[in-house]
């Protein structure tokens, strides 16, 4: 297994709110794009990722599951406190990947992604925690509203918001030369799915997928992993 990550502040932000972290050896990875003002997204999705590797490097005798969600539980718990004391409003996505025998593992909160690719099939395997995700799950606005609409930004659900937090499992098999990606929207507001299934094929880095957000849209920060089985 191969693990690879790259992040990019996009052409017109002066910081860059999300964050990431990867280990090979122990075989997980995770991103979280931040939200708030005064620097607060940067702060939630730093807290978020560093409470997320510390919770996991230290618990490693639990089942993936659990690490899962209580390595999440403790980023929200975090976040939210960080928040509540001195940066209200603040919070992030998180999408986690934890890789056991040949089985992925993933949590998420927010509409940062994890893809499935193989052969030349890309699936999504998160589902977007969004209120466009939801005016579209309920059939009030189309595709082709979605890249567009007004509250395109605004989330549903996010780490560090409110004092509980509500995360999704999955459980996804993989084989031989499939890869699983992470990323967040300023990926995947640029570049479509059946792009990406190409891009992915090619062999395009973390870093190339960023590069090329960049110079499409550039708007917003952009977050890759590539996990290579």
């Amino acid at each position: 297994m191969k693990i690879d990550g790259y992040s990019d502040i996009g052409r017109f932000r002066k910081e860059n709110q999300d964050a990431f972290y990867f280990d090979g050896e122990k075989c997980y990875a995770v991103i979280a794009d931040g939200m708030g003002g005064h620097n607060g997204g940067e702060i939630a999705s730093n807290a978020a990722v560093v409470a997320i590797r510390t919770y996991i490097d230290g618990h490693r005798e639990q089942g993936p599951v659990e690490l899962i969600n209580n390595s999440i539980s403790l980023a929200n718990e975090i976040v939210y406190e960080l928040g509540y004391d001195d940066l209200d409003g603040m919070g992030t996505t998180v999408v986690l990947a934890y890789i056991q025998d040949k089985t992925a593992y993933i949590g998420s909160v927010g509409d940062s992604r994890a893809y499935l690719a193989h052969g030349d099939d890309l699936k999504q395997i998160t589902t977007d925690h969004s209120m466009v995700n939801r005016l579209l799950e309920i059939g009030k606005i189309s595709e082709n509203q979605v890249a567009n609409h007004p509250q395109k930004n605004l989330l549903t659900r996010a780490v560090g918001t409110e004092k509980n937090v509500e995360i999704d499992i999955f459980e996804v098999s993989m084989a031989k030369g499939d890869t699983l990606l992470l990323c967040t929207d300023g990926l995947t507001n640029a570049i479509s799915d059946y792009e990406l299934i190409e891009l992915i094929k090619a062999k395009n880095t973390p870093k190339k997928l960023c590069d090329l957000a960049s110079k499409r849209s550039g708007k917003d920060n952009c977050t890759v992993v590539n996990i290579i089985y």
